[in-house]
C-alpha cells in the first residue's frame, strides 16, 4: 500500500513538472529544493527521487549554497541524493563532454598525455578511458563508481582513485609537479603530470578544480582532501564548488605535513661464518618523513632498519647449533636544508655470533652529501663493544665514513644498489667495524619485490677463535606498505 502511494506522488509530481507539452523550453517548471523536499516527505524512495533528475537533468534548478544544503541535510535529504542534485544541476564542460561521448570500439579514444607511468598502467590508460565512459550513468550503481576524476588537457577522461601528490623536489615554495592517480580496474598507479590536467573532480564532483577557475581562497578541507591518504580522508561538502587547479595543489603541497613508508623483508640466506650457516630471518625498514619535498629544516626523515636472522650451524663432525646469528636495529634522523646537504644523527645497536660481538653500540652524526644516485657521508662518533671471552669490553671516539649508490638498470625497472659502511676507531687502528652490501631490486608485483644480494660484515676487535669477516648471500620477499614514491 506504501508503495502504492510513492508510486502515484512521484508520478503526480513529475506529470506536474514535465508531463505539459514543450512549446518553449524556458515554460518547463524546474525541479527546485521544495521539489525534492516534498518526495522526501512522501517517503518516495532514493531510486525513485534520483530517477526523476536523472530522466530530464534540464529540469534541475537546486540552490546548493551551504546554507541550503545544510537545509537538506536538516529535513531528511539523503547524501545521495545531494550527489545527484549537484550534478544534475551542473553542466557538463565542453571538454568533458567529448570525453564522454559513444566510441565505436575500445581501441579509437586516444590515449591521455600522461607524465612517467608505473606498472604497465601507460599502455592500458586507453582502455580504461573508454570503459569509464560507459559507467557514468550506471543509476542505481552510483555508490560502486570511483570517487574522483580527471580530465587532461587532450579531453579524456580517467576515472578512479587520487592517491597522493608529487611536489617539486626545491625551494621553500613547492609546486605540484604530477598527480599519483590509481586509475579505476587497472592495478597499479599513473604519475599523471599537472600540466596536462584540466581538471580534477574530488569526491564524486563535490569539488571540481579547474584550470580555468579564477584565483580563489582554498578550503581547508580541499587540502585535507588532497593530502590525507584515501582511507583517511573525510568526505567533502556536497555544494558545488570550483576552484583554481593550480592553486588547490600548490595549497595542498605546502599543507603536507608528513607521511609513513617501508618495507616489511622475508630472507632466506646461506652464510659463511665460524662455520657453515643456513639461516631465515626478516627485517622491517620504516620511515616517517615531515614535510617532503619542501627543502629546509623542516623537511625531516625519520628512519629505523631493524634485522633478525635465525640460524642453523654445523662444523664436520659436530651436533648442529642452533642460535640467534645476527640482530640488529639502526636508528637514523636526517635534515633536508637542501637538496645536496642532510646533517643527521645515528643510534645503533648490533650483535654477531660469528665475529664475537656480543653488542655493539654506536652513536653520533655527521652531514651527507648526495649528487644523482650517489650518497657520500662523514661523521663522528662513540663505540662501544661487549665482546666474546677472551676479549674485553672496546670503548673509543671514532668515525664514519658512508657510501652508497643506486641505479635504475634501463628501462627493466630492476634497481642495482650498494652500500659501504665503515667506523675506525681513534684509539686502535685495528679497531674498525664495516658492513658491505650489494644486491638488486626487482619488482614483482604492485607492492611485492625480490631482492638478492650480497653482505659481508667486518670486525676488527673479533676476538680469538671467531672470524674477522662474516658473509652471506642472501634472497629477500619485500613487501612496501605505506605511501610509496
Amino acid at each position: 500500500m506504501r508503495r502504492g502511494l510513492a508510486r502515484l506522488a512521484i508520478i503526480m509530481l513529475f506529470v506536474l513538472l514535465v508531463g505539459r507539452p514543450r512549446l518553449i523550453a524556458d515554460s518547463t517548471p524546474p525541479l527546485t529544493n521544495d521539489s525534492i523536499l516534498q518526495l522526501v516527505a512522501w517517503h518516495v524512495s532514493d531510486t525513485e527521487i534520483i530517477s526523476v533528475m536523472t530522466r530530464d537533468p534540464g529540469i534541475c534548478r537546486f540552490d546548493l549554497s551551504p546554507q541550503a544544503v545544510s537545509v537538506l541535510k536538516a529535513k531528511g535529504v539523503p547524501g545521495d541524493i545531494l550527489v545527484v542534485m549537484q550534478e544534475c544541476q551542473r553542466p557538463l564542460p565542453a571538454a568533458a563532454s567529448k570525453a564522454i561521448s559513444p566510441s565505436p570500439s575500445l581501441s579509437e579514444p586516444s590515449q591521455p598525455a600522461l607524465g612517467a607511468t608505473t606498472d604497465a598502467v601507460h599502455d592500458r590508460m586507453r582502455i580504461s578511458a573508454a570503459t569509464t565512459r560507459t559507467s557514468s550513468g550506471a543509476g542505481s550503481g552510483a555508490k560502486a563508481l570511483p570517487k574522483d576524476q580527471v580530465v587532461l588537457s587532450d579531453g579524456s577522461i580517467v576515472k578512479g582513485q587520487l592517491l597522493f601528490l608529487q611536489c617539486s623536489p626545491g625551494g621553500n615554495n613547492p609546486t605540484p609537479t604530477s598527480i599519483q592517480f590509481q586509475p579505476s580496474g587497472i592495478p597499479g598507479k599513473a604519475a599523471i603530470s599537472a600540466s596536462q590536467v584540466q581538471s580534477l573532480a574530488l569526491s564524486d564532483g563535490a569539488i571540481t578544480l579547474s584550470s580555468s577557475a579564477a584565483a580563489s581562497p582554498i578550503p581547508a578541507a580541499v587540502s585535507t582532501y588532497l593530502t590525507l591518504s584515501p582511507s583517511d580522508r573525510t568526505a567533502l561538502a556536497a555544494s558545488p564548488i570550483d576552484l583554481s587547479l593550480t592553486g588547490a595543489l600548490t595549497a595542498a603541497c605546502k599543507a603536507v605535513d608528513h607521511y609513513w613508508n617501508g618495507d616489511i623483508t622475508l630472507t632466506g640466506a646461506y652464510g659463511v661464518g665460524t662455520q657453515t650457516q643456513k639461516q631465515i630471518g626478516g627485517g622491517l625498514a620504516t620511515s616517517l618523513i615531515r614535510h617532503p619535498g619542501i627543502y629546509s629544516w623542516e623537511y625531516q626523515i625519520a628512519r629505523l632498519d631493524l634485522e633478525a636472522k635465525y640460524t642453523v650451524a654445523q662444523k664436520v663432525g659436530s651436533a648442529a647449533l642452533k642460535s640467534q646469528e645476527i640482530y640488529y636495529g639502526e636508528l637514523t634522523y636526517s635534515f633536508y636544508p637542501s637538496s645536496r646537504w642532510s646533517p643527521y644523527g645515528i643510534a645503533r645497536l648490533y650483535h654477531n655470533y660469528s665475529l664475537g660481538l656480543g653488542l655493539g653500540q654506536i652513536y653520533g652524526g655527521g652531514v651527507a652529501y648526495s649528487f644523482g644516485g650517489l650518497v657520500v657521508s662523514g661523521g663522528l662518533v662513540g663505540i662501544t663493544e661487549r665482546l666474546y671471552a677472551p676479549s674485553v669490553p672496546f670503548t673509543s671516539g671514532g668515525a664514519r665514513l658512508y657510501e652508497s649508490y643506486a641505479r635504475v638498470l634501463g628501462t627493466t625497472k630492476i634497481t642495482f644498489f650498494e652500500s659501504i659502511d665503515a667506523f675506525p676507531s681513534f684509539q686502535a687502528a685495528k679497531a674498525i667495524q664495516g658492513r658491505g652490501v650489494a644486491g638488486f631490486v626487482i619488482p614483482a608485483w604492485s607492492r611485492l619485490q625480490l631482492i638478492p644480494k650480497f653482505g659481508d660484515d667486518y670486525l676488527g676487535n673479533a676476538p680469538t677463535k671467531h672470524r674477522l669477516n662474516y658473509s652471506n648471500t642472501s634472497l629477500s620477499l619485500d613487501f612496501k606498505v605505506g605511501r610509496s614514491q
